[in-house]
């Protein structure tokens, strides 16, 4: 079996080709200034424009999160050093070139692009920012060029690229305030004041290109106590073009210098191939880098959706998220993406931000009390915001799902805790909403599922005639009504309930035996029935179209119920793996995704396909957690043919 990598990624994605396991995308950095390129999809080149010059010699500057910032000198280089109390440090310390003659970068290599929506002041919005993988200066030094690169893990390298008869001491370091030292490896150490000490690797000096490279061993030298530069090697061939390189000691991964671990919740195919990913950034600080023009403050999670192409390049990344202060929690995480037949993408989750960027909003108040709110976002094919909106009460939100309505438009759902949402009551109690936001991004109607109990919904779904959700219930009460079974039979039974698309129950029923089930997914057949997954403790779970007894405690569930509300074929399935996920792919196969209780070393989830008729086919297992996790589990899928695409969060 292949093995799972884990790159500098905005999400944990694998990609199941029935034992074939991948997991491509790259994550976003913090929003630019004025000028911006970013490297890698990860590490940033910032340039400014003051008055129309063009700094061209850049600084290297070691933000807290372990991100890498050039820039230029002068006062914008002091701009970087500022410290906030209430913020945290922007920049922990910088490094800039003594002496270089100014020069404008040329961006190489062009790459994704990325929107940035940072709090509720559509001034401070930056859309369209383009991205490449190099960047060169010409002529800093006299017969002496830069070019910096984005290397694959997150690795950066710079590189100076000298002419012929220029001597390595021309290139001089200063890193104002900071204590150097050599190690004996010949590493450079940077000795701040608020982290370990920032270390690049011994530099790499050669002479010639390809298959002919000849490498000569070199070191940094200490020019006084705050500078540093090179020393030229024995042996360099005169007349020849030298190149000495130097790469950091670290690279960025995941949850590096104390960001958050990246995660993805949901996936969807979009246009050409791509397959829209969303999920949450961990921390990280949003100053819009340098530029004071631009905000700056500090972020404990923001909400993010990526377009990534077949071959696993990102084309587009768009970050949506509000303000939260040092030492106060809050999160923007997108949970749920549908792409609409125009290619559009909606993105949906929750904010705990009282400044979320909205556009053509319907609902602009967070909530009397506000903890947490849904909200839904519409997005162009390339991530531009057309329209986002809170959407909840005066109480408590969650996003739990998205289905995509063929007439236009989503349906959506979640828990409220609310009074008056989506419906006025008099009694506050976690209940479930279902509703319809119009193509244009506006409410058109709610729907509140309301026992006397505990409700929990797990899974959407919709096709012309319904929209179906499915979960939990401990209500006696729970309106199951006109469906197969409408009593509750254990202390938990899941549920099965279909809506029409203008928003009135059609029926809704229980489904489980004297103990505990839970409904975990749920999909729809072109024949318009609702295939519907989950885990059971009992004994007696009803059985339906096969001729076998539901004989023993425990197990996983998987049934078909048709429009009219008849149970028409329910069964055990034979499979280690505990679904989370389903999906039906245009052949009408059944993918189910989970969590595995018994798997192959190195493996924890597994991926099951089954046919129409619900036999399974195939079961592949793969490594859902990255380094550094063990509870990250299958929250969505995307099956085509033999391939399934599953996000792990």
């Amino acid at each position: 079996m292949a093995t799972i990598r884990y790159p500098v990624a905005l999400v944990a994605l694998v990609v199941v080709a029935l034992l074939a396991v991948t997991a491509p995308l790259a994550a976003a950095a913090a929003p630019p200034s004025v000028k911006t390129v970013f490297l890698n999809d990860a590490l940033q080149l910032v340039f400014f424009d003051a008055g129309g010059t063009s700094y061209g010699y850049p600084l290297l500057c070691v933000r807290y999160d372990s991100s890498l910032l050039f820039g230029s000198s002068g006062p914008e280089f002091e701009r970087l050093l500022w410290e906030d109390d209430t913020h945290h440090s922007q920049v922990l310390f910088g490094v800039h070139l003594e002496g270089v003659t100014p020069s404008t970068p040329k961006p190489r290599l062009p790459g994704a692009l990325y929107n940035f929506y940072m709090t509720n002041d559509s001034a401070t919005w930056l859309e369209g920012v383009k991205s490449y993988k190099r960047v060169d200066y010409t002529g800093i030094y006299p017969g002496i060029d830069l070019r910096v690169l984005g290397g694959s893990g997150g690795r950066l390298t710079y590189e100076f690229r000298l002419a012929p008869g220029v001597t390595l001491e021309t290139i001089a370091f200063t890193a104002p305030g900071q204590a150097l030292s050599i190690d004996a490896d010949g590493n450079l150490n940077i000795q701040t004041a608020r982290v370990d000490p920032y270390v690049e690797n011994r530099p790499v000096v050669y002479q010639g290109a390809g298959a002919r490279k000849v490498f000569y061993d070199t070191d940094f030298r200490l020019i006084d106590d705050d500078s540093y530069g090179f020393v030229t090697p024995a042996g360099l061939v005169p007349g020849r073009p030298t190149v000495v390189e130097v790469t950091p000691g670290w690279w960025l991964q995941p949850g590096d210098g104390g960001a958050g671990m990246p995660g993805c919740y949901n996936i969807a195919t979009g246009r050409k191939g791509v397959t829209i990913e969303v999920g949450v950034l961990g921390q990280f600080m949003v100053p819009a880098l340098c530029d004071p023009r631009y905000p700056r403050y500090y972020t404990d999670g923001a909400a993010v959706a990526a377009a990534v192409k077949p071959n696993g390049a990102l084309a587009w990344c768009t970050v949506l998220d509000g303000e939260s202060n040092a030492g106060d929690s809050r999160d923007d995480i997108a949970t749920s993406v549908a792409v609409g037949r125009d290619g559009s993408v909606w993105v949906a989750g929750t904010s705990e931000t009282e400044d979320f960027p909205l556009k053509n909003a319907f609902r602009s108040d967070p909530g009397l009390y506000h903890r947490r709110d849904a909200f839904v976002a519409k997005l162009t094919t390339s991530g531009r915001l057309l329209s986002s909106s809170y959407l909840g009460g005066e109480f408590f939100e969650n996003m739990d799902g998205m289905a995509l309505d063929p007439r236009g438009g989503v349906f959506v759902t979640g828990h409220t805790d609310s009074r008056d949402f989506p419906t006025v009551v008099d009694t506050t109690s976690e209940d479930i909403y279902v509703a319809r936001i119009t193509d244009d991004g506006q409410y058109d109607w709610g729907y509140r599922l309301r026992g006397s109990g505990v409700e929990y919904v797990r899974g959407i779904a919709a096709d012309r005639a319904s929209v179906w959700v499915c979960g939990w219930t401990r209500s006696s009460d729970f309106p199951a009504t006109g469906g197969f079974d409408t009593e509750l039979a254990g202390t938990q039974d899941a549920f099965v309930t279909r809506l029409s698309p203008a928003g009135s129950l059609l029926w809704s029923s229980y489904l489980g035996g004297t103990g505990r089930e839970s409904a975990t997914g749920i999909a729809v057949d072109r024949r318009g029935n609702a295939w519907v997954t989950g885990t059971s403790s009992s004994a007696d779970f009803p059985i339906a179209g096969v001729g076998s007894a539901w004989d023993a405690p425990g197990g996983y569930f998987l049934a078909r119920v048709s429009p009219e509300g008849s149970l028409d074929y329910s069964n055990r399935l034979e499979t280690s793996v505990s679904p989370t996920v389903i999906e039906i792919d245009k052949r009408q196969a059944i993918w189910l995704a989970g969590y595995a209780d018994s798997a192959p070393e190195n493996t924890d989830s597994g991926v099951v396909k089954l046919s129409p008729a619900g036999r399974i086919l195939a079961t592949t297992f793969f490594l859902a957690n990255p380094p550094g996790a063990s509870d990250f589990v299958p929250t969505g899928i995307e099956a085509q043919g033999n391939k399934a695409r599953v996000s792990c969060r």
